[in-house]
């Protein structure tokens, strides 16, 4: 692996352990708005937002202990897969979203599975990168 795309993994895993910390305890701090992002065919809303934040923390670890770090990429792309339906959701019914902003609503669900690959990609084994 050369030193340029060493770098760009070390900037992905940075960028990718960023957005679960923040997004993990914004699960905590901002428990209000995440339970209302939840659709209404989900049951159990806030311990499902309590149990998803604490699923990112706990991955967020994984992806710090390097022995764990690609396992914890591959829950994460999982993860992202299975939020997808949150941000159709909001599109679907962006009526009660207007204050986010239509652009918003509509960059989430396809910058997800750009995310995706900035993670697979970010916690592969410097080896299987040859």
């Amino acid at each position: 692996m050369t030193n340029s795309a060493k770098h760009f993994q070390t900037l992905g895993l940075c960028f990718v352990i960023a957005v679960f910390l923040i997004g993990g305890i914004a699960h905590f701090v901002y428990i209000d708005l995440f339970i209302r992002v939840v659709p209404s065919y989900i049951r159990y809303p806030k311990d499902v937002v309590l149990f998803t934040g604490v699923c990112e923390l706990v991955g967020v670890m994984g992806l710090l202990f390097k022995p764990l770090r690609q396992l914890a990429g591959w829950a994460f792309a999982l993860y992202l897969v299975c939020v997808m339906p949150v941000h159709i959701d909001m599109l679907v019914h962006a009526d009660r979203w207007k204050n986010l902003g239509l652009v918003f609503l509509w960059v989430r669900p396809f910058f997800q599975p750009v995310l995706i690959i900035i993670v697979i990609l970010s916690t592969r084994p410097v080896a299987a990168q040859t």
